[in-house]
């Protein structure tokens, strides 16, 4: 179990980088806030685990 947990932690902080890197190039406001809306998901879930 504390092999599963750790990799979920790594994944969604994975994830949280990998979005903040896509969120640096992209110009359209709409895809913006989706792109926000997934990390601050990822986010809670490295703090919730």
């Amino acid at each position: 179990m504390k092999t599963l947990a750790s990799l979920r932690r790594y994944w969604h902080n994975f994830m949280v980088g990998y979005n903040k890197t896509i969120l640096e190039g992209c110009l359209d406001k709409d895809l913006r806030t989706q792109i926000r809306s997934k990390i601050e998901y990822h986010r809670l879930k490295v703090i919730g685990d």
